[in-house]
């Protein structure tokens, strides 16, 4: 099963004859990963001559690669994780930390040039990592108010099988019902939000609006520890990835965005009635707990270069 993917390629030149790190999220399994090739000099004399050292060389750029990625993310629909390492130069000294200490797997490959050492390195968007990047001073989870926010008419699209209201005379009294309450949330095991028609953003911190504006999910509903541990939401290509299955259980609901709440590109807009089934659905503390919510949306595809992409030239 294809997993999402979010960055093609980065490049990162770490030396005038370095390594180029190539990076890459995917965020079904919300890991993180960075891949740098070294070529070893054929002259055993050479700085990078001992292998030794040319994988070191590809280990320290893979873990720039590793930074650069984490920092090209979004964090929420107004800010990037880049935009908050910029600001904190203390949080990003804990982050940097963390990411130097990453695994790195590396050996050895042929590539069209001769010899050259490859690393990996990857890192988890869970756990230590979202601990550190999501201080309880900046994101207030749990909270129970949820966010508002002024829709423009342009970001919310009318589901296919809808037209617009024409104007008219309004209905005799006697037409008018009322709004039913909404009902239990009837066995569903989780949500799945089908936005594969819009320009999906993935972030660390997305939220569901219904059309009035009102967030119906978000950090202001879940536990601090259920968004460490799982971050509140998943993002794949069909409702049957494995994470998907994993997250939202055997019987999620499923509904489709109409439309985007705002430029970012982030936070998703639910159709009324769906709106409401979510709601209900999110009074279950099983759910909220499990953070069972899965975005599907087209990822760009991945760029896979040889690895004579990453000789020095």
């Amino acid at each position: 099963m294809r997993r999402a993917i979010l960055f093609s390629v980065i490049l990162l030149a770490v030396s005038a004859s370095a390594a180029l790190a190539l990076g890459q999220a995917d965020w079904a399994s919300g890991t993180l990963s960075a891949r740098a090739v070294e070529p070893v000099d054929p002259d055993p004399y050479a700085p990078t001559g001992d292998p030794a050292v040319a994988l070191r060389k590809a280990a320290l750029a893979a873990r720039k690669g590793l930074w650069e990625t984490l920092a090209a993310l979004r964090f929420d629909a107004e800010f990037g994780v880049g935009d908050l390492l910029a600001r904190d130069q203390s949080l990003a000294g804990r982050v940097r930390g963390l990411l130097q200490n990453s695994p790195i797997q590396g050996g050895e490959v042929q590539t069209g040039t001769g010899r050259a050492q490859e690393a990996t390195a990857r890192t988890v968007l869970a756990g230590t990592l979202l601990d550190v990047l999501m201080p309880p001073s900046l994101v207030q989870f749990q909270s129970g108010v949820p966010p508002r926010r002024t829709l423009a008419p342009t970001q919310t699209l009318l589901a296919p099988d809808l037209v617009p209201l024409q104007e008219g005379a309004a209905p005799a009294p006697g037409l008018l019902q009322a709004p039913t309450a909404p009902a239990a949330h009837a066995g569903y095991s989780g949500l799945v939000v089908d936005a594969r028609h819009l320009a999906v953003v993935p972030a660390l911190l997305p939220v569901l609006f219904d059309p009035s504006g009102t967030g119906l999910y978000g950090a202001f509903l879940v536990p601090r520890a259920s968004a460490l541990a799982n971050r509140l939401a998943v993002y794949a290509a069909t409702a049957e990835d494995e994470a998907v299955r994993q997250r939202c259980g055997a019987r999620p609901l499923l509904v489709r965005a109409s439309g985007l709440a705002g430029p970012s590109g982030v936070d998703l807009v639910l159709p009324a009635a769906d709106a409401e089934q979510a709601r209900a659905l999110f009074r279950s503390t099983e759910v909220l707990s499990r953070c069972a919510v899965a975005i599907l949306w087209n990822a760009p595809q991945p760029e896979t270069p040889s690895p004579d992409a990453a000789a020095p030239r």
